[in-house]
């Protein structure tokens, strides 16, 4: 069954997340730089390769994979050193020569800014845990997409097999109808009969209308998850045998993927803390220059330096804003931590309950379905039961049929959740 893959979802997803990030955009682009258009998946698709394309192919990977390249560009301008400043001055005496003995002087000068108090170091770290950040965010985007497009599959996949039901109970409906028809010419049965029936018969088309309508919705879904337009793919597999599935193991609550980006995140919102209070160092230069004159010829020299005297901007509002940043990311992190921890609990209890309520549906009613409808015609053959409880028993064992495909649906939704919930968390902090 396609769904026995849900133990490997962790390799698929979230193992290479980081490491794609490291290497650049996965998606693939033209000479300029620009995305191509994405290859149109196959018509018949499984959920591995559902998986796959959530992680490569969705534009929305893209817009992470930028904001990555945006961060590693913010990590240049970090580390850059100031640029030096030069100056070019030219002076003229119309008259009286009272500054220097010579109508022309000419000045040029070189300033340089120093990043003193430790500037430029603050600056990169925080830059690197940006990057950092913007990989643990692109982790978490990825498990989103993939949670989207796991779950539309698998309501596809239910979609598909409640339409196979539905073709079915048509099917048998009109060879019942057959039936009570040939009962009527021979005077067993009555008008009201076939007209019972022929009413069922259109219901049951009615029914089958609205399955094939969710399988286009379910299409829809999924297309929408994988970001590929006009696309109505067909999910390959079945959802039997869910009672034999199991999630992965359980990860440490702070290698989770949506823990790992709140934790960078306060990590650089403390980078931040660190980079304001070293701002506050005085901004110092060092310049130096040379000025000289024509007719007579005479240089001078100079060499100084230019210190920023603190007087009245100390730059504190700048470290309390950090400082209260660094804070609110802290609160950021136990939401985070409670809300995982919440969300795998929530899944495991539903996998418990739903694997025990298709087990217990299994064991008592699913054996007997096809006994229902054979005691039903039988009965209404040969011992004159009404057709009305024929129509009933006929109903009721399809509908006991759609049943078992929500059911079996809602579990591997279920179950597949769980197991993207404890995707792997990647890297070590740099």
């Amino acid at each position: 069954m396609m769904l026995r893959a849900l133990p490997i979802i962790s390799l698929l997803i979230v193992t290479p997340a980081l490491a794609q990030t490291a290497a650049g955009p996965v998606l693939p682009q033209e000479a300029d730089g620009s995305p191509v258009a994405m290859v149109r998946p196959p018509s018949v698709i499984d959920l591995p390769t559902v998986l796959r394309l959530a992680q490569t192919a969705n534009p929305r990977i893209g817009i992470e994979e930028q904001a990555i390249a945006g961060t590693e560009a913010d990590r240049i301008t970090a580390g850059a050193l100031p640029n030096p400043r030069a100056s070019y001055t030219g002076s003229y005496q119309p008259a009286e020569l009272t500054n220097f003995s010579t109508r022309r002087g000419q000045e040029a000068s070189v300033e340089l800014p120093l990043l003193l108090g430790g500037k430029r170091g603050a600056r990169v770290t925080a830059a690197n845990r940006r990057i950092y950040a913007a990989r643990a965010q692109a982790a978490v985007t990825r498990l989103d997409i993939a949670t989207d497009a796991g779950t539309a599959f698998v309501t596809l996949l239910a979609a598909q097999e409640a339409v196979v039901v539905r073709h079915r109970a048509v099917e048998e409906l009109s060879r019942l109808r057959s039936v009570v028809a040939g009962r009527r010419s021979s005077g067993v049965a009555s008008d009201y009969d076939l007209v019972r029936v022929d009413v069922e018969v259109e219901a049951a088309r009615a029914d089958l209308a609205d399955a094939e309508v969710d399988v286009i919705s379910a299409q829809a879904d999924l297309s929408n998850a994988l970001g590929v337009s006009g696309w109505r793919p067909e999910a390959s597999g079945r959802l039997d045998g869910l009672a034999r599935l199991s999630a992965g193991p359980r990860r440490s609550i702070d290698a989770l993927p949506s823990v790992v980006a709140a934790l960078a995140d306060e990590r650089v919102a403390r980078a931040d803390v660190i980079a304001a209070r070293r701002e506050r160092f005085p901004e110092v230069s060092l310049n130096g220059g040379r000025f000289w004159t024509t007719s007579p010829f005479g240089p001078t020299y100079s060499l100084g330096v230019s210190l920023e005297i603190p007087l009245f901007d100390r730059r504190n509002g700048a470290v309390r804003k950090a400082e209260s940043d660094a804070r609110a990311a802290e609160f950021r992190t136990q939401i985070a931590k409670s809300r995982a921890a919440t969300e795998i609990e929530r899944y495991a209890a539903q996998v418990d309950t739903r694997s025990a309520a298709l087990a217990t549906f299994n064991r008592q009613i699913g054996a007997k379905l096809p006994q229902l409808g054979q005691m039903a015609e039988d009965a209404y053959r040969l011992s004159g039961g009404s057709v009305n409880e024929l129509i009933d028993a006929t109903r009721s064992r399809f509908e006991n049929e759609v049943t078992r495909i929500d059911l079996s649906r809602k579990l591997a939704e279920a179950m597949l959740r769980l197991e993207l919930a404890h995707g792997e968390g990647a890297g070590d902090h740099p």
